[in-house]
């Protein structure tokens, strides 16, 4: 991670593979650090596979106390699935989820904008959907990206 100024960029360098899980945890690369009083732009474009339909994928935001947060939470569109999951979240820990019905290479894009009221850290938690022995993972160059607007 590299923060400079008001602007962090990261970028996962390795893969991360999550199995036997369903529950959500933080991404080691993709979070940034704020401090209480400060508004913050944030982006993350991320990559996923899974091997097969069983385990599937969530997403979650997470942080600090917040007075004010909106971030918008697009999962691609998915072999065989109606279109994509798309939703306007205002508060951290609210789930994104897709069901696969096969195998799957596919992306997500998180965007949004709060104001922190205590210090802490921004991070994407993520886990299966269902609990599989069969993989579930985040690619090794999806990033985040986060500029500091007060």
């Amino acid at each position: 991670m590299i923060a400079i100024n008001g602007h962090v960029n990261a970028r996962k360098p390795l893969d991360t593979p999550r199995t036997v899980t369903a529950v959500l945890a933080d991404d080691p690369d993709l979070k940034f650090a704020v401090k209480s009083g400060e508004t913050w732009w944030f982006h993350i474009v991320g990559f996923l596979t899974t091997v097969s339909a069983t385990p599937d994928i969530k997403l979650a935001m997470n942080g600090p106390a917040i007075t004010d947060l909106r971030y918008s939470m697009h999962i691609g569109e998915h072999t065989g699935a109606p279109g994509p999951y798309e939703e306007v979240k205002t508060a951290w820990l609210s789930e994104g989820t897709v069901n696969f019905v096969g195998a799957a290479n596919d992306d997500f894009e998180i965007y949004g904008v709060l104001t922190a009221s205590a210090n802490g850290t921004v991070v994407l938690q993520w886990a299966q959907k269902t609990s599989s022995a069969d993989a579930s993972v985040v690619k090794r160059g999806s990033s985040l990206r986060a500029v500091r607007l007060n």
